[in-house]
């Protein structure tokens, strides 16, 4: 006897999906007997190289629009490998992206090789096991649950993997086996080859015409998604001003940034990061590229990924000194502007510099009790009292953007993690956003309007 059991769609899906949306796995009934009453799903998701089982076993019962005689099972699996996709915002402590060098690969996703030391799971690599559950005519119809034979595999052929991406629903696949658009519809998930490069992007909405300011050794990090990768390797490139004031054009910080994307043979899906923070020391920027000191380097930089003749379109920054810098290239920035990280859409850090004057607030609060005795003898009883208070202070920037800006932007109202970024002390500051709303003009796109955002930096709360 044999499970009865068949992986619908087990092969075709072998694809990549995101767990920000119902990932359906289905099994139907194989044919002969006996007919399977319910199953029994396991979720697996690799872990150290093997195949572990995450979340609690799923009893599924077959599909109401199913027959008793040829039964269907299909469920959703997403909030369970949801749970074990993590954010690609490892900013403190010794294995943190900006503890890299700027010219080492950081695997952000399941990887075989032993050589790349970032695995933070940011992709991961999952299946489904199932078994049978029947009805044992030889046991007065008693609910049995075939555990003689081996479970059936979905997929049964390939790999699949999952991450926590966001996509808009205009990009979305119809078929509820595939819950990504196909490879191309969007230029982050068009990383398949080098001739792709032209329409393919880092994993940021942010447009590719805005130049980010930063300051000098503020963290910086990019991203990009391997879909199933294959021909000549694509390099991550810098084009800058050096020592001498010479225009240098893409000269390659990591080689073989992208190479042949395979997994025990089988395609696979990577996010690659790099440690790109603009300074001097070991792990810096300007220790890679031709040996440029931050301190006499040009203001304008940028990065792309580069194979022959194909390339990205270029991630633009303009550098800015540091207070105590004495770069007479670069201008310094004001003191208040907020340098703003958060986990985009994409789920990897982000960055914008928010550059006008910072307005901070403060909102108290108490709560008070009332008591039912009152000593009239003394002048400084009272039948109420104060038994808490707490004071928000709340920072608010802003920044005059245009449409396309603003709807990138608008990713930090809806992000799982923001950052205010300390220039002064180095040090990230986690920070909570307050809901508010953006009116952008979509008659002019190129209209500037101001984006703000408030959030809350500090709560100080005393109970009495």
């Amino acid at each position: 006897m044999s499970q009865q059991l068949t992986a619908t769609n087990a092969t075709g899906n072998s694809g990549l999906q995101t767990a920000c949306r119902p990932i359906y796995v289905e099994y139907t009934h194989a044919g002969g007997s006996p007919v399977s009453a319910m199953i029994l799903a396991q979720v697996q998701v690799e872990i150290d190289g093997e195949f572990t089982d995450v979340g609690r076993p799923l009893v599924v019962t077959r599909n109401p629009n199913s027959t008793q005689a040829n039964p269907k099972y299909l469920f959703d699996i997403a909030p369970i490998l949801k749970a074990y996709i993590e954010s690609g915002d490892y900013v403190d402590g010794v294995d943190s992206i900006f503890s890299a060098q700027s010219n080492d690969l950081l695997v952000l996703s399941p990887t075989t090789d032993t050589t790349e030391d970032y695995f933070y799971k940011n992709a991961i690599k999952y299946r489904v096991q199932a078994r049978a559950y029947y009805l044992d005519s030889n046991n007065n119809n008693f609910l049995t649950l075939n555990e003689d034979d081996d479970p059936i595999t979905n997929p049964s052929a390939g790999t699949k993997f999952a991450v926590d991406m966001f996509i808009k629903d205009e990009f979305l696949s119809e078929s509820k086996y595939y819950n990504l658009p196909a490879q191309g519809t969007l230029p982050q998930t068009n990383l398949t080859s080098g001739s792709n490069l032209s329409s393919s992007k880092f994993l940021t909405n942010c447009p590719t015409f805005l130049k980010r300011k930063i300051e000098l050794g503020s963290p910086l990090t990019l991203a990009a998604l391997a879909y199933e990768y294959s021909g000549a390797v694509s390099d991550l490139v810098c084009s800058y001003t050096d020592n001498s004031s010479t225009s240098v054009s893409d000269q390659v910080i990591i080689s073989q940034f992208i190479s042949n994307s395979t997994d025990g043979g089988n395609p696979s899906k990577k996010v690659l990061a790099a440690n790109l923070t603009p300074e001097d020391g070991t792990n810096g920027l300007f220790a890679v590229i031709s040996a440029t000191e931050a301190a006499i380097g040009g203001k304008n930089i940028s990065f792309r990924i580069k194979q022959g003749g194909n390339v990205t379109p270029s991630m633009l920054f303009e550098l800015y000194d540091k207070p105590s810098g004495s770069n007479s290239n670069l201008s310094k920035l004001n003191p208040d502007f907020c340098s703003i990280y958060f986990i985009n859409d994409f789920n990897v850090l982000d960055y914008y510099l928010f550059d006008s004057f910072l307005e901070i607030s403060h909102s108290h609060s108490k709560s008070l009790f009332k008591t039912g005795f009152k000593d009239y003898t003394s002048s400084t009883s009272s039948k109420r009292g104060v038994s808490a208070a707490s004071t928000e202070e709340v920072y608010t920037c802003s920044s005059l953007v245009n449409r396309e800006t603003s709807d990138w932007l608008s990713e930090i109202y809806r992000s799982k993690k923001v950052y205010l970024y300390d220039r002064l002390n180095s040090k990230f500051i986690p920070v909570i956003i307050i809901d508010g709303d953006v009116t952008i003009s979509y008659a002019n796109s190129r209209e500037l309007k101001p984006f703000t955002i408030s959030f809350i930096k500090d709560v100080h709360s005393i109970k009495y």
